[in-house]
């Protein structure tokens, strides 16, 4: 636990200013994880299933058009440079 309270504080200290800091307190919970299974039964019986795909339309947005950048700039690179050889 103490490596989640010293990333608590530093957290909050990047976060808030002095002024609203007593304002701007992050609860950290005392979960105890030993193994995949018993970390995945946990979220599914707190949580539900739903808690498995938080999070992943935003995801999926940053994804796709980094993907598609990357995979764009790949192929016109590849056919400037591959122009040249024949």
């Amino acid at each position: 636990m103490k490596g989640a309270d010293f990333l608590k504080g530093h957290m909050q200290r990047g976060c808030c200013t002095p002024e609203t800091q007593k304002d701007c307190q992050f609860n950290v919970k005392s979960i105890r994880y030993t193994d995949f299974k018993s970390t995945f039964l946990w979220i599914y019986k707190h949580e539900g299933p739903k808690a498995f795909s938080k999070g992943i339309f935003t995801r999926l947005m940053i994804n796709i058009p980094s993907t598609a950048l990357s995979w764009g700039t790949y192929e016109a690179m590849k056919a400037l440079l591959g122009a040249n050889q024949k």
